[in-house]
């Protein structure tokens, strides 16, 4: 022992140690010995290494702390992979052995919990190695794990994955009772074993993924089970197991992907990363194609656990982020080239899922639903697989999207059909483009896939139909909110990426969405700021801002186009759209290198040069004085001349001082003039007037911002 004291322990040292610091002793010892072996040499481990085994062995029966246990098997397995593999067996069996007790009790508990610990290693480490012992560990784990507790049972469901990484593609039947087993704790109520459960099914999809391709539907329903009341680890890790498995389907070589207009597309395993296996669909009499999987992923994110049953109950937040997850692993293990092949299809299939009655019965539903989607799935997989010019022609796709949505509210033909053809070439696959000049056509077979009705609406109809019709009413702003803000994302991804390339290139980049057919400015100028919706404005005027910021040679025309409106709208909601738009443009000033020019050419009321922030504070003004000549526009032109305001006091005080005077006068005309005009106002009590009180509380708010600006 003492040629080799920093392999073997120190007896005579460890037992001059006091009992309570024995167990720091043992995890230095562990911690070094792990070290050490890995700079031995094959004859300094053979030399000592049955007396090593010895000693390790003797903390296996003893058992060790948590701390311990994974530098224990650790150590074990490097010894039989850098010496002999004679007593490899011995070894296990002695493991084996200690499972094997029936003693509940806390000391033979942490006993069972260090052998499962070292077998889980072991295995993991020298897989083939071990033979056919694995066979009667899994029996034993099979057997023990519904008479154990949680924290065995999480530690079992470990160790079976371990040996499944381990032993890798070898066919054995243990593996149908490994994946029996891992099934049906996928749900249990303690979430560590839950996550257990997933990480060990996770590990058979990589090497038998035939267990899960074989009953899809299956399979869905387990991991919904799953997703509800689960955490956010739980949630990765299903929606890994469930967006490989579906991906596994699509990326076979002997598998073709249908899309939504008919063709099919023989898909390569490389493009997803993503190994082929022979015979993937197992049983199933024919393969998998694209309308199978959305309609299985929309049925799961607008049913949730009731898929399979009738009724109205509501799905938990953690089922639809759990599917929303599992879109996003599904679209990426597909890779780049598809995504930008079929990216038409992509948005469609995932803004379709806010058309269904089931994500938009409550406020709090629809904000979630559009979080999910807009918020996270979309703008995530345009930053990871879309290049700039790619996320333009995507930015395209939601500009029809717009159009096919409002023209089925207006029930008007779409304008410059026939030009959109060809959208998108020059891109790596085509097939986007081909199938979007269907789409906007309206050719029949553009109905496919999910993406392909004409309505945008495809995909989530199907499956949702049992909740109600398949796309909500044509005036639901949910779906316009989304596309709104998906497009401020590429938007803001596209102008951040060239911010340090030339202003020209980026004008150059942009234009398409700027120019006929797809004119972005008058898509919005035209269906969206005017809409009924506050939401959808509000989406509009920040898709305005930041394309004012990404281009900012469109700042003043866009100024100067909402200022002529708000000089002669008769309607309340176009008043309130462009007036967000407007203030979002001089606020948003600042962002910009730019920012406003100081005099242009072209005023409101066709004076001479005069400065812009003069023209914005001239027309909030009138605003205020002309919002009592009609009552029906009273409320909407208070608010929107206050907030023109201010956006003008986000400028700065050198923008404000000048206007100060009369800032004062119309702060002084807002609030009562006397405490009986007060005493009036707080007894009406309607909703007119609490209305006008929270537009007080702006206007308090403003002269904060000014008294602190023109100090």
């Amino acid at each position: 022992m003492d040629a080799h004291p920093g392999l073997l322990l120190n007896d005579a040292a460890f037992a001059r140690v006091p009992e309570q610091n024995k167990p720091v002793f043992i995890y230095d010892w562990l911690r070094s010995l792990d070290r050490r072996l890995s700079q031995s040499t094959k004859t300094e481990v053979r030399d000592v290494q049955q007396a090593l085994t010895d000693q390790l062995m003797v903390q296996v029966t003893q058992g060790v702390g948590p701390p311990s246990r994974k530098l224990l098997g650790r150590c074990l397995a490097k010894i039989f992979t850098t010496g002999d593999s004679i007593s490899l067996y011995a070894v296990l069996n002695s493991c084996n052995d200690v499972l094997k007790a029936r003693d509940d009790s806390p000391t033979v508990m942490n006993k069972r919990l260090t052998a499962l610990t070292c077998l889980g290693v072991i295995y993991r480490s020298l897989g083939r190695l071990c033979g056919r012992s694995f066979e009667e560990t899994v029996g034993i784990l099979t057997k023990m794990i519904k008479q154990v507790e949680s924290q065995t049972r999480c530690e079992i469901l470990i160790t079976l994955m371990n040996i499944v990484t381990g032993l890798g593609a070898a066919e054995t039947a243990c593996f149908r009772d490994i994946f029996k087993v891992a099934r049906s704790f996928i749900n249990d109520r303690v979430l560590a074993v839950r996550l257990a459960a997933v990480q060990c099914l996770n590990s058979l999809t990589q090497y038998h993924p035939h267990f899960f391709t074989s009953d899809l539907d299956a399979v869905m329903s387990m991991c919904i089970k799953g997703l509800d009341g689960s955490n956010h680890d739980v949630r990765m890790e299903i929606a890994k197991l469930l967006g490989f498995v579906l991906a596994k389907t699509q990326l076979d070589s002997g598998i073709s992907v249908a899309i939504g207009n008919g063709n099919s597309i023989t898909s390569n395993a490389s493009t997803g990363g993503v190994s082929s296996n022979q015979n993937l669909a197992g049983g199933r009499s024919k393969p998998t194609t694209l309308d199978d999987i959305f309609t299985l992923l929309s049925s799961a994110f607008l049913r949730g656990p009731s898929r399979f049953h009738k009724g109205s109950s509501s799905v938990s937040r953690e089922v639809r982020a759990g599917i929303t997850y599992v879109y996003l692993e599904f679209l990426t293990h597909l890779g780049s080239d598809w995504l930008v092949a079929h990216s038409y299809t992509m948005l469609s299939h995932c803004l379709s899922l806010l058309t269904s009655p089931r994500t938009t019965s409550t406020p709090s539903e629809a904000a979630f639903t559009r979080l999910c989607l807009g918020g996270y799935l979309l703008p995530r997989l345009l930053r990871r697989h879309f290049s700039e010019a790619a996320q333009v022609a995507v930015a395209r796709h939601l500009l029809v999207l717009l159009s096919l949505r409002m023209r089925k509210r207006t029930n008007q033909p779409l304008q410059g059909q026939s030009q959109l053809r060809g959208l998108g070439k020059g891109l790596r696959p085509v097939s986007s483009a081909e199938q979007l000049g269907e789409q906007t056509t309206g050719s029949p077979s553009g109905s496919g896939s999910g993406g392909g009705s004409e309505d945008g609406s495809g995909g989530a109809g199907t499956s949702g139909s049992s909740g109600g019709s398949s796309c909500g009413g044509a005036d639901d702003p949910n779906y316009l909110i989304c596309c709104l803000n998906v497009l401020t994302e590429v938007i803001r991804s596209v102008a951040w990426v060239l911010r340090a390339l030339l202003v020209a290139y980026a004008h150059n980049l942009l234009a398409p969405i700027l120019s006929s057919p797809s004119n972005l400015v008058d898509t919005l100028f035209d269906a969206c700021l005017c809409n009924t919706s506050l939401g959808v404005r509000v989406a509009a005027a920040a898709v305005l801002r930041q394309l004012a910021v990404a281009l900012p040679s469109q700042r003043v025309p866009l100024m100067d186009r909402c200022m002529s409106v708000l000089s002669s709208a008769a309607s309340a909601d176009s008043i309130s759209g462009h007036s967000l738009a407007l203030g979002g443009l001089v606020a948003g000033s600042r962002l910009g290198e730019l920012g406003i020019p100081s005099a242009k050419g072209k005023a409101v009321s066709g004076s001479l040069s005069i400065s812009n922030c003069f023209q914005v504070f001239s027309l909030a003004e009138d605003l205020l004085r002309a919002a009592n000549q009609n009552s029906r526009l009273t409320m909407a032109r208070t608010q929107a001349g206050w907030y023109l305001l201010g956006a003008c006091m986000a400028l700065g005080p050198t923008a404000v001082r000048p206007h100060l005077p009369r800032l004062i006068l119309l702060w002084r005309n807002a609030f009562p003039r006397s405490t009986r005009e007060l005493e009036a106002e707080k007894q009406r009590g309607d909703a007119f007037t609490w209305q006008k009180y929270l537009l007080l509380i702006k206007v308090i708010g403003i002269f904060k911002v000014v008294r602190s600006a023109c100090k």
